[in-house]
């Protein structure tokens, strides 16, 4: 049983992600006060398929993952109090959804975050062994983060208490092997 939905932005970096912003998208509509797609020039029919969702769409040139997250954090009209950074490969669950509300309701103003765990899917199968990894931090106060990146990986710090919450994020890039392999190897040529 949700509440009110999500009181703030949701906001989804997207280069070439026609095979997965749909799923993205249709799994925030209708629940977050806001969605923005912060592309960066795609070539496919990433935009189409955002702004068919419901989206926003801006697009902006990719630095890094960190700097284009903190343009958007910058630069966009975000609206509520609370901003949710969502991969184009994410599905938000309604599990995580009603943890979420429950969370967000019950949030002192000391709590600057939530921290979440992904639930991997590859090729269309769930990995067990590689669910969760660590906790990430996604769901934050306006005005209370910045992103940072350290090789291939960006993280978020935060100014205040960030608490966690179990309920997964499911990871599923549906983009294929080949796509799969390449993106990994771009990532071990940056560390």
């Amino acid at each position: 049983m949700r509440l009110n939905g999500f009181p703030g932005t949701v906001i989804v970096l997207t280069q070439n992600d026609e095979e997965n912003i749909q799923y993205c998208l249709e799994s925030v509509a209708g629940w977050a006060a806001k969605v923005f797609v912060v592309d960066s020039f795609s070539v496919d029919r990433t935009v189409q398929i955002a702004k068919a969702c419901g989206a926003e769409v801006v697009q902006h040139e990719f630095l890094d993952l960190a700097s284009q997250r903190n343009w958007a954090l910058d630069n966009l009209q975000l609206e509520g109090e609370w901003v949710f950074s969502l991969d184009s490969d994410e599905v938000v669950t309604e599990q995580l959804k009603e943890e979420m509300e429950i969370a967000l309701a019950r949030a002192t103003p000391e709590v600057a975050a939530f921290a979440v765990k992904q639930a991997f899917i590859f090729l269309g199968r769930y990995l067990k062994h590689a669910q969760g990894g660590p906790f990430l931090v996604r769901i934050f106060r306006i005005g209370r983060a910045r992103w940072y990146c350290e090789g291939a990986r960006d993280y978020c710090l935060v100014d205040g208490r960030v608490e966690k919450l179990h309920s997964l994020i499911r990871h599923e890039d549906r983009k294929g092997l080949s796509a799969w392999t390449d993106k990994h190897n771009r990532y071990a040529s940056w560390e």
